[in-house]
Parts: C-alpha cells; sequence; structure tokens
C-alpha cells in the first residue's frame, strides 16, 4: 500500500503567490517533503528545503545567507542519501565575528572558530552560484534546486543526492492553506514566526526519465529567531522537535515542541489538526513522548525515533514509526546534525483506527550531545 492518505473533504486551493518572500523577515524558509514512485521503481521519500536568513556582515550591514537540506530515501531498502548546503555569503558571514550579548556555549561564536581553525568540513556543499530568489514571486534558483509558484501549484526540481538524477515534480493542493496561528505565540515580541502549511498536495512529474507521481507536503515560515534562540542577556540556543502526519481520515495534523538547547526546558508547545470537514482545532494539552532512541555512528548523536502522541481530551492515541532508523542529516554549526525522517503514524482517533503518512524532525538527539 503506498504512503497517500486520502482526504474525503477536498477544498480549492489558493494561488501559491502567496507564498512569496517576505524580504523584511530576519529568517525564512520553504520545507518541502513527500513521496514518489513510478513504474519498475522503488517508492522514495523525500525532503527538500532551503533557508534565508540575515546576519551581521562587514560594517554593520546585514547578509542575506542561505542554506538548503536535500534527502532521498529508499522505504524498500531503507538508505537515504542527503546533502547539505551553504551559500558563499553564509560562510562570508560566518568567518566574521558575531555581535551578540553574553553567550552560552552554544554561541554562533563556535562556528567562527570552526571555520577559521577548519574551514568548511567535507560533507557540506558550497556551490559556485550565489541563489537566485525573486522579491516578487515565489521564484527561488540556486545550482540546480529551484522551487517556483504559479496560480494553482508549484514546481521544485533539485537532484537526487544519491544518484545524481533530476527530480522535478508539480506540486497541487488538495486542501487549502492551513495557518499554525499558535507558532506566533513562540518567542517575545519581535522573535515570533509566521506558519502556514500545505499538508496534503498532489505530486506528478519526472524522475530522470521516469513519470512518477505520489504526495507532497509544503511548509513556509517566516519571522523572528524566536525558535532559533533568544537574544536575552545571554544568547541562548533554542530547538524544537516537529512531527507533521495526515491520516487515512482525511485529517491534517502539525506537532510541535520548542525547548531551550542548555537546559532542555521547553517553553512552549502546539498542536494544530484540521479535520476532513476543514475545521480546525488547536490545544497545548498533550503528551508527546520518545520511546526509542537510535546512535549515529557517524555523528555519534543519540536520536529519538520513535514517539508517542496522547490528546487525551480528543481520545487521540497514536505513535510514529521512521521507515529507517538512519535518516540523519549533517548541519553546520553546534547542533552537528538534525534526525529528519520520514515514517508511518497509527493508532486510533475517538476510538477508531487510523494510520498515515508522517515525517519527524528532531533536535533534541543533537542538543543533548553537543
Amino acid at each position: 500500500m503506498g504512503m497517500a492518505a486520502r482526504a474525503t473533504a477536498a477544498l480549492h486551493p489558493p494561488p501559491f503567490f502567496e507564498e512569496a518572500p517576505q524580504p523584511d523577515a530576519p529568517v525564512e524558509w520553504w520545507f518541502l517533503h513527500g513521496w514518489f514512485a513510478g513504474q519498475e521503481m522503488d517508492e522514495r521519500c523525500f525532503m527538500a528545503s532551503v533557508f534565508r536568513f540575515e546576519i551581521p556582515g562587514a560594517h554593520g550591514r546585514q547578509v542575506s545567507a542561505f542554506a538548503a537540506l536535500i534527502s532521498v530515501l529508499c522505504t524498500r531498502t531503507g538508505m537515504q542519501q542527503s546533502s547539505s548546503w551553504l551559500s558563499h555569503s553564509a560562510l562570508e558571514a560566518f568567518s566574521r565575528p558575531f555581535i551578540v550579548p553574553r553567550s552560552d556555549s552554544f554561541s554562533p561564536e563556535f562556528l567562527l572558530t570552526e571555520l577559521r581553525s577548519w574551514g568548511l568540513p567535507g560533507e557540506f556543499e558550497c556551490p559556485a552560484a550565489e541563489p537566485e530568489v525573486s522579491a516578487e514571486a515565489l521564484d527561488i534558483r540556486w545550482s540546480g534546486f529551484s522551487l517556483t509558484g504559479g496560480a494553482d501549484s508549484i514546481v521544485v526540481a533539485f537532484r537526487d543526492p544519491g544518484t545524481s538524477e533530476r527530480l522535478a515534480f508539480q506540486l497541487t493542493a488538495r486542501t487549502t492553506r492551513l495557518a499554525i496561528d499558535a507558532a506566533a505565540e513562540v518567542g517575545g515580541a519581535g522573535e515570533s514566526m509566521s506558519y502556514v502549511s500545505y499538508p496534503n498536495m498532489r505530486l506528478e512529474g519526472r524522475a530522470g526519465e521516469r513519470e512518477v507521481a505520489g504526495d507532497a507536503w509544503l511548509d513556509h515560515q517566516w519571522g523572528g529567531y524566536g525558535w532559533v534562540w533568544s537574544m536575552g542577556e545571554v544568547a541562548e540556543l533554542r530547538g524544537w522537535d516537529w512531527l507533521g502526519f495526515r491520516l487515512d481520515d482525511g485529517s491534517e495534523w502539525v506537532v510541535m515542541s520548542h525547548w531551550s538547547a542548555e537546559s532542555r526546558k521547553e517553553f512552549s508547545r502546539h498542536l494544530t489538526m484540521r479535520d476532513a470537514s476543514g475545521e480546525v482545532r488547536a490545544t497545548s494539552a498533550f503528551d508527546w513522548t520518545p520511546v526509542r532512541w537510535w546512535t549515529s555512528p557517524l555523528s555519534g548523536v543519540r536520536h529519538p525515533v520513535e514517539w508517542e502522541l496522547r490528546v487525551r481530551d480528543w481520545n487521540v492515541q497514536l505513535s510514529f514509526t521512521p521507515f529507517a532508523d538512519s535518516q540523519e542529516m549533517r548541519v553546520f554549526g553546534p547542533l552537528r546534525a538534525i534526525w529528519e525522517g520520514a515514517g508511518r503514524v497509527q493508532g486510533s482517533v475517538a476510538g477508531r483506527p487510523v494510520e498515515g503518512p508522517g515525517r519527524l524532525e528532531g533536535l533534541s538527539g543533537a542538543c543533548s550531545n553537543s
């Protein structure tokens, strides 16, 4: 059975020019993931994300820096290949001292030491070309990666990190734009982020010369740095764990926990669910617990890879299980690595059995091992 969880109610999608860059936001990213398959081809899961962040440059000016993460997983073999990119503008900015208040042991100042001592680690890529980003529309192009928006769909293209095969997908929303309103409550004034999601998209396109089809998910987030660090008297690094999934009852779910990397204390959590009729419900009253951990042989980081979710007021009990444990991705900086992987969610909602595709993004393992 494929990974698709079919919605029982389809709503008219909005035009994708709404997801154009927000140049006034200090940090912004577009996060895409899903699955695809074709004739005589194993089912694959993918993730492709591009990030823009404003950081101090020379003479007190702000510099737009970019990063990208790409991964492809074969669900039959459990083998994942990934790539992690940094732009030249990011490297140049990171090679200058950061001007921050008193900083803790996770400060970005440590990026400067790492670069000066060793240069860019070999597991990262720095494409020769700088990203080209339109200010008026969703149109991002960077060394073979592209993300463009149209009236009713978007197109994403990139190279498979393992095979170098060109993947090009057209994504069309089956349900409307979902706003994660609770995200705006994370962080103080000027620190919060806007967060919108398209959790159920039809995927059509090509993998090399083969036609493929599947499902996809798009998130767009922009705003302040409140999810990443707190710029108080001490620059405290922050992190999060995130789970997004669809179920075969037509519901769409986003679960997040935000915490301090230094103390490991959670300071915010939120869950947003939209059912098949389009009704949106949100709560912070839920239990979300890791039940199995995996230690990476490459980074030494111990990642939580299986989780249980319980929302007692809604009679919800669900579990996330990955397709493979080895879905770690390297990231530049003190975190070293995140766990970014596809899997399946199963359990019950209001006493009825449900299942569907999901993706887990976990930073807690990396922070606890830093």
